[in-house]
């Protein structure tokens, strides 16, 4: 029996031997128990039980490796950890923070258009310190634009508060063709940053910050309620604001006075006097317009108005019931009956408007010329002459019934009394620097006085060329375009001003972006 022992001994002991060497391997790499004496080799890198990709399933983190694997030509791949894995590795202790490469890719954002348009642009105060100067001069060869950046700090939001505003609406006459217009107020937003002439507006909700036009602080705390922004320049060129005092009983009417930031930046008040200055309409106009490019101006005494010299020396009576300075050597006087003629230099009727003529039934009709009704920016490109041409009201009267109106229409002259005519079935909405602003069935277009579209009317929003420059829209995007009908400042805001003081007020979902027209 020992012998048959012996035997089983010495062929099963080698094998249970080979068996714990074998399990107990096993154990070892699977990390159930470490041999004091021996060193365990390192993971490798792309170390997980369960994945190559760098991170363990039970937890999401990644392992404590550079997070790159290396694919069989030993070139390094990058991580494939995922967005929510990357987050983690960021926070975790074992993560290195200054490795992009244990991060998931960056998403590629769009970046901003108004952000990278900007960027191109000098600032205005760089560009003042090389010799430049704001100017509201019509935008052309010698001007460029610069970005503004105001004293003031300024809210990204495009309104704080409502405003009242007047616009006109036209009312035709229910016994005739003629039409009267009356003003009627709305509702609208306030925008937060207004252009005032040569003013920048600010608002934060109670108050206004004014500005000068390089964005100097003039006046904070200003009440825009009660200091209304006049539309109008005294004689020296500076705006007006009014303050309208409603009258004290039936017997009384109410009062304007008039308010401006004089030349060492006070707000004082001052000796305006409409009559005398007035320029016809109530506007953002330049300072230039309405000035008399003659030798004679206009003078203004007790209801009256004549011409002379620059000197005061008169060359006239004062026998005018309304009368304008001269532009291309015309210019618009009326008759106590309102009928409207253009003067020429030695105050001679050039251009009259009457005529008598029989119409085509063949009844006689009398027709003169008058000044608009309207007193807004719907009036611009009357009374005064540009590039050859003004508008005017025709009013037709039946020959027999002098009180009988038979069309009462707004119509383009040349400076020689001819009609001009503009595009069939296009309603002219205002005529500036040698532009008329067209519009049919809603949409809007450019056409200049050569009779040549310098933009189609593809425009379902535009308003009248100022200082050379044009505010156009297409689905709520607002750009810039000059009298050449080239983009100065592209479609990719959502509110422009028309420049005004050589200023213009954009805004975004950036905020404002203010510019200013500079030369030199």
């Amino acid at each position: 029996m020992m012998k048959i022992f012996k035997k089983i001994a010495v062929r099963i002991i080698p094998v249970a031997v080979l068996a714990f060497v074998i399990t107990a391997t096993v154990a070892y790499q699977r990390g159930i128990y470490d041999i004091t004496f021996i060193e365990r080799p390192p993971e490798s890198s792309g170390g997980s039980t369960e994945s190559s990709g760098g991170s363990t399933e039970s937890s999401g983190v990644p392992s404590e490796s550079s997070g790159d694997s290396t694919d069989i030509s030993g070139t390094t791949q990058p991580d494939e950890t995922s967005a929510d894995t990357s987050s983690e590795a960021e926070t975790s202790s074992g993560s290195d923070t200054d490795n992009a490469e244990t991060t998931s890719p960056e998403v590629a954002t769009e970046a901003d258009p108004v952000e990278e348009f900007i960027k191109r642009f000098e600032t205005t105060e760089s560009a003042v310190t090389k010799g430049y100067t704001v100017t509201d001069a019509e935008y052309g060869s010698g001007i460029k634009l610069t970005l503004l950046e105001s004293e003031q700090r300024i809210a990204n939001r495009f309104t704080l508060r409502k405003m009242t505003e007047e616009y006109p609406v036209r009312i035709e006459n229910e016994t005739d063709t003629g039409y009267t217009t009356e003003y009627r107020e709305r509702t609208v937003d306030r925008p937060l940053v207004d252009v005032y002439m040569d003013y920048i507006l600010v608002d934060n909700g109670k108050t206004v910050t004014v500005l000068n036009n390089e964005g100097k602080i003039l006046y904070s705390g200003f009440d825009i309620e009660k200091y209304v922004p006049a539309y109008t320049r005294d004689s020296d060129n500076i705006a007006q604001f009014k303050v309208t005092t409603p009258p004290a009983n039936i017997y009384s009417s109410e009062t304007v006075e008039y308010y401006m930031f004089d030349e060492t930046g006070d707000f004082v008040k001052s000796d305006y006097n409409d009559a005398a200055e007035t320029r016809g309409i109530y506007i953002n106009y330049p300072s230039y317009y309405g000035l008399s490019d003659g030798d004679y101006v206009r003078y203004y005494q007790n209801g009256l108005y004549g011409y002379g010299t620059r000197s005061g020396t008169m060359s006239t009576y004062f026998k005018y019931p309304m009368a304008y300075n001269y532009s291309e050597g015309l210019a618009a006087v009326t008759d106590a009956s309102g009928v409207l003629t253009y003067i020429q230099r030695w105050f001679y009727n050039q251009i009259s408007g009457y005529d008598y003529f029989p119409n085509s039934s063949g009844r006689w009709v009398k027709s003169y010329y008058y000044l608009p009704d309207e007193k807004g920016i719907e009036s611009l490109g009357f009374i005064y002459f540009d590039h050859g041409l003004c508008r005017v009201r025709k009013r037709i009267y039946d020959g027999y019934h002098e009180s009988q109106i038979v069309s009462d229409t707004d119509i383009v002259i040349t400076s020689t009394g001819e009609e001009f005519l503009t595009p069939r079935d296009y309603t002219v909405k205002a005529y500036s620097n040698g532009v008329f602003l067209l519009e049919k069935d809603g949409y809007y277009g450019f056409w200049d006085y050569t009779g040549k579209w310098i933009a189609q009317p593809i425009y379902d929003y535009a308003e009248p060329f100022s200082e050379g420059l044009a505010v156009v829209s297409i689905d709520g995007s607002y750009g810039l375009i000059d009298t050449d009908g080239d983009f100065v400042i592209p479609m990719i805001f959502d509110y422009i001003q028309s420049p005004s003081g050589g200023i213009i007020a954009a805004h975004s979902d950036s905020g404002w972006t203010l510019f200013n027209k500079v030369t030199r």
